[in-house]
């Protein structure tokens, strides 16, 4: 699968395509944002929450840039939740030295610094399962929306596959990723239920729902998936 270099797409195309994968880096941080405030919400009881972000990252292959900005708004947003839970009387005492409570990781995990006991959880690490799987379906789906929105932007100058091996290499895909993503866009372009395919494996993979055959390539390419 070769996609068209951009040195070979017309100039005002070109800046279309490049806007859209900075929409979908933001939508997929967005995305990597939520699933990772969820985990450090569901385990701040056993995990603490740097701990949390450094798993979550490696279980879903987080870029460093990515990680780096990634990790900037949970401790942000971890931060504020500090703040906005003091009393009006200590918000006021702090404003002197705001900076260096904001800066201080103390200040930000000293509410939710606990390690795992000293025994397995095991229903916390099916917990975690789980929500990678969610996780990688709706990273999926982000994916999937913005490779077909390349493949509006490119018709008919391009191929689909084309299309959506440049959105792969504007993104820095891996190819297994680019084509669990080629696939799942061509039966989008079938389908006219937004997020169906990926949601349909999904289904199929938890049992809550029938395999049907029309679905059931889609499932062996996530299986696949490297």
């Amino acid at each position: 699968m070769t996609g068209p270099s951009p040195a070979q797409i017309a100039e005002p195309v070109r800046r279309e395509i490049e806007l859209a994968a900075a929409v979908a880096r933001e939508c997929l941080l967005d995305t990597h944002f939520a699933y990772v405030m969820e985990f450090v919400e569901h385990a701040r009881a056993d995990i603490a929450a740097p701990r949390v972000l450094s798993i979550y990252m490696r279980l879903h292959s987080v870029s460093p840039t990515d990680a780096a900005t990634l990790t900037h708004r949970v401790f942000v947003a971890l931060g504020r939740r500090v703040v906005e839970a003091e009393s009006a009387e200590r918000m006021a005492a702090a404003n002197q030295n705001a900076d260096a409570l904001w800066d201080s990781p103390n200040s930000v995990f000293h509410r939710i610094h606990r390690r795992l006991r000293g025994r397995t959880n095991q229903e916390l690490r099916r917990w975690v399962e789980l929500h990678t799987g969610r996780a990688e379906v709706a990273l999926l789906e982000v994916h999937v929306k913005n490779a077909l929105r390349v493949i509006r932007i490119l018709d008919p100058g391009s191929s689909y596959a084309g299309a959506v091996q440049l959105y792969g290499e504007l993104l820095s895909l891996s190819a297994p990723r680019v084509e669990t993503i080629y696939y799942l866009a061509l039966n989008g372009l079938c389908n006219p239920v937004p997020g169906a395919p990926v949601r349909a494996v999904a289904a199929l993979k938890s049992g809550t729902a029938p395999a049907a055959a029309p679905d059931i390539p889609a499932l062996r390419i996530l299986e696949n998936r490297g």
